[in-house]
């Protein structure tokens, strides 16, 4: 099993659950603490994790990002890298094909996902907006698959950190929806 894999991710997180039993009403701080346990792991590699996790399709300018994956290693003590790798991908896009597309697989996310990780949305919109990125113009379209039934809610919640030009471009699809095309941003 390749280190820092989904596999090795997922195996390590149902370790750390075999070993720990699971919180009923501690579940945000014991998630955290699973994250912050696997990236401290000497078998973890950030950069391989943000490979599998973070890619561009092809010589495209598409942009996908698959969140199942992520949510084993998205922790605050490397959010700035995150940001800093996905800003480097949406610069080689532009740089390629003055556009980018962002595809987003948002299986499983939830409410609480979202109030989890809304830090890391703000770290990233404060980015391109203080380095003047025209990114909100440069984005051709954003789509997010397999999203989730409270998706309205969710919306609502993480709205205020989303630039408006951006709102217009989004496309959802929850499950039924998800287009053929979504499996050709699967990795074998």
């Amino acid at each position: 099993m390749n280190i820092s894999s989904p596999e090795f991710m997922e195996n390590f997180k149902k370790n750390y659950y075999d070993q720990n039993k699971k919180s009923t009403f501690f579940k945000k701080s014991q998630k955290i603490d699973c994250v912050k346990e696997l990236i401290s792991s000497p078998e973890f590699d950030l950069n391989i994790a943000l490979k599998n996790t973070i890619y561009v399709l092809n010589d495209t300018n598409k942009l996908f990002l698959n969140y199942e994956i992520f949510k084993h290693f998205g922790h605050p003590e490397n959010y700035e890298q995150i940001v800093d790798y996905i800003l480097s991908l949406i610069l080689l896009c532009i740089s390629k094909f003055s556009s980018f597309e962002m595809h987003i697989n948002i299986n499983t996310f939830t409410i609480s996902a979202a109030q989890r990780y809304k830090d890391i949305i703000k770290l990233f919109m404060n980015k391109c907006l203080s380095n003047n990125t025209q990114f909100s113009k440069l984005l051709a379209l954003m789509k997010l698959y397999n999203t989730p039934l409270m998706m309205n809610e969710i919306s609502k919640l993480l709205k205020p950190f989303v630039d408006p030009i951006i709102i217009n471009k989004i496309q959802m699809y929850n499950k039924n929806e998800t287009p053929i095309e979504y499996n050709l941003f699967l990795k074998n």
